[in-house]
């Protein structure tokens, strides 16, 4: 218990200042097939301070961001220059949960944090020199680390396959935050994504020390 709350504490460290504590109460398993599909479901209520899921919709031609959540469209405003920037580091079809508040005469989300993300562009299987690494979805993914010095009977390769959290870094820059869990531990890790490659580091559960980089070229 001390080593996964101090674990959360790192982790706290590092996600926006202004989202509110909780998790994700849906993290779905593929990503939408269209910008126009049903996102999950959660009520609205005009001006009162909620969980708010659904897809980020992007238009051609506009610089405005949309959500389609309860089955509408509805418009993004936020007046936190924070929230703003990791929109714009977000793209069409991807997961979006927030804390915000709806105004359902003017079909406006007011999006005051974003706590948890599902971004469709990491999806798939990325290789290191290494490793491979695939999300599965929104909230799986897998690990297989090859190339392992090989014990009798055992083989050269190991899959490790972990449920995984993402959310923003509190600083304006270029990585994302990620828990993975598995039936034994959590662990803290980080992704910076780039146009031709993304960097994945993996930190000791227990000391927070990075343990381990791995440059990755999507397949």
């Amino acid at each position: 218990m001390v080593k996964v709350l101090a674990l959360i504490l790192v982790a706290i460290s590092l996600v926006p200042t202004n989202a509110r504590a909780g998790s994700p109460s849906m993290l779905l398993s593929q990503p939408p097939s269209s910008s126009v599909a049903s996102g999950p479901t959660t009520k609205a209520r005009d001006f009162r301070q909620q969980q708010i899921s659904g897809f980020i919709i992007r238009k051609s031609g506009s610089n405005r961001y949309f959500l389609k959540a309860l089955g509408q469209e509805w418009i993004i405003d936020t007046n936190s220059t924070e929230t703003a920037a990791h929109l714009q580091r977000m793209g069409d079809g991807d997961l979006l949960i927030g804390i915000g508040s709806f105004q359902e005469a003017q079909k406006v989300i007011s999006l005051s944090a974003v706590d948890f993300v599902g971004l469709r562009r990491i999806l798939g299987v990325w290789a290191s020199s290494t490793d491979l690494v695939n999300f599965l979805d929104f909230q799986s993914m897998s690990l297989i680390r090859r190339n392992l010095p090989a014990l009798r009977d055992e083989s050269p390769e190991r899959t490790e396959n972990y449920i995984y959290t993402m959310s923003p870094a509190s600083t304006i820059n270029d990585h994302w935050i990620l828990i993975l869990s598995d039936d034994r531990s959590e662990r803290l890790a980080t992704m910076s994504i780039y146009s031709d490659r993304s960097i994945l580091r993996l930190f000791d559960p227990v000391s927070g020390e990075l343990v381990r980089e791995l440059e990755l070229y999507k397949l």
